[in-house]
C-alpha cells in the first residue's frame, strides 16, 4: 500500500505506509500562552517520531481557519517535517480553540464550537487517501457535527485496510449513543479510561453500574469484535486486553525536565498501542512501548515534545 506521494511531500520512499490522526486539530489557549494539540494530532505526532523506524508515516486529516492560528499550526507542523496536505482551510470558520481557565489550581475547559474542525469536509482527495493508510485514530470530539461526522464516518468505511483506533476522549457533552455506537462498531481497537467504560457501558447498554471492570471490558470487546481494548490507567500505566488475555507491564519513571506535565500522555500511549497493532506485534511488547512512550512524554513539557533519534531508540527497543 503505497502512500500518494507529490513533489512537495516531506512523506518518503523509507515510509511507504501512513498512520492518520483525523479530526481536532487546535489550540489550548492559557491566559499567558496559547499551546497546539487536540488529541488525534497529539497521537499522529508521535506515531510521526516513532513510526519512521518501520517505514511508517504519520500525517493529519483535519481543517483549520484561514487566520493567524491557522498559519501558525501548519508552519509548526512544516518545521517538524510532518506532513500536512491533508489539513484542509476554511475561509469562514476561525481554527479550533479550548479556553483554559486555572480555577484553585484546577484547569477548566471550555471547547469553542461552531470552528473549523466541525465543518471538515469529505472530497477526492480523502476518497484517494483512505485505502491507502495503515492506521487511523479517531474520537468523539470531531463527530459532534453532522459534516464533521459523516466526513470521518466515510473515511472511516473507506479506510478497508487500516487498524482503526477509537479513542473514546469524552469532552463535555459533545458525544452521543449514536456516536458511541458507530464509532465502535468501525473499529478495530478501543482506547478508554475506566470512567469512560462505565459511561459507555451505560449509553450503549451492554453493562451495568459497578460492574468488575475486567467483565466490562471483556463483555465490550466480544460485543463490538474487537481486536483489543486499550483501558488506560493515568499514572498506573496502560492494560492491554485482546482475545488471549490482559496485558500489562511496568511503568518506568523518565528524568523530568522543567515544567514537565502529563498532558498528552495517554495520547501517546494510544498512539503507541496503535503502531504495534498495525505491525502486528505481540501484545506484551505493545503495552510495554506504550507505558514507556507515555511515561516519557509525562517527563516533558507539553503534549507533543520532539523526540531525538536516542529517545525513539530506547522507547522503541525496550518492547522487544
Amino acid at each position: 500500500m503505497l502512500a500518494p506521494q507529490t513533489p512537495d511531500s516531506v512523506l518518503d520512499d523509507r515510509q511507504s505506509r501512513i498512520i492518520i490522526g483525523i479530526g481536532e486539530a487546535l489550540f489550548d489557549c492559557f491566559e499567558d500562552r496559547s499551546v497546539m494539540g487536540g488529541a488525534p494530532l497529539n497521537a499522529a505526532l508521535i506515531a510521526h517520531a516513532l513510526g519512521p523506524t518501520f517505514g511508517l508515516g504519520a500525517a493529519m486529516v483535519s481543517r483549520v481557519g484561514r487566520d493567524e492560528l491557522g498559519d501558525r499550526l501548519l508552519e509548526t507542523l512544516r518545521q517538524r517535517d510532518f506532513e500536512t496536505r491533508w489539513i484542509q482551510r476554511d475561509d469562514s470558520a476561525p481554527t479550533g480553540r479550548v479556553l483554559v481557565e486555572m480555577a484553585d489550581g484546577e484547569p477548566h475547559y471550555e471547547i469553542l464550537e461552531n470552528v473549523a474542525w466541525d465543518r471538515l469536509a469529505w472530497n477526492e482527495e480523502l476518497a484517494k487517501l483512505a485505502p491507502t493508510v495503515a492506521g487511523i485514530t479517531f474520537g468523539t470530539l470531531a463527530q459532534r457535527s453532522e459534516a464533521s461526522g459523516e466526513t470521518i464516518r466515510q473515511f472511516l468505511e473507506s479506510a478497508t485496510a487500516a487498524v482503526r483506533m477509537f479513542d473514546v476522549n469524552l469532552r463535555q457533552s459533545f458525544y452521543s449513543p449514536d456516536v458511541l455506537r458507530r464509532s465502535c462498531e468501525l473499529a478495530d481497537a478501543v482506547k478508554l479510561n475506566g470512567d469512560e467504560l462505565q459511561v459507555v457501558a451505560e449509553q450503549l447498554e451492554f453493562g451495568g453500574a459497578n460492574e468488575p471492570t475486567s467483565e466490562l471490558v471483556e463483555r465490550f470487546r466480544q460485543a463490538f469484535e474487537l481486536r483489543a481494548v486499550v483501558l488506560t490507567h493515568g499514572s498506573r500505566g496502560t492494560e492491554l486486553v485482546t482475545a488471549d488475555g490482559r496485558y500489562t507491564a511496568p511503568v518506568p519513571r523518565f528524568p523530568a525536565e522543567e515544567g514537565a506535565d502529563p498532558v498528552g500522555a495517554g495520547d501517546a500511549c494510544g498512539a503507541a498501542c496503535l503502531l504495534g497493532l498495525v505491525l502486528d506485534w505481540p501484545p506484551q511488547r505493545i503495552v510495554t512501548t506504550a507505558n514507556r512512550t507515555g511515561a516519557y512524554i509525562a517527563s516533558r513539557r507539553g503534549a507533543t515534545p520532539r523526540i531525538d533519534a536516542q529517545a525513539v531508540m530506547e522507547l522503541l527497543t525496550a518492547g522487544d
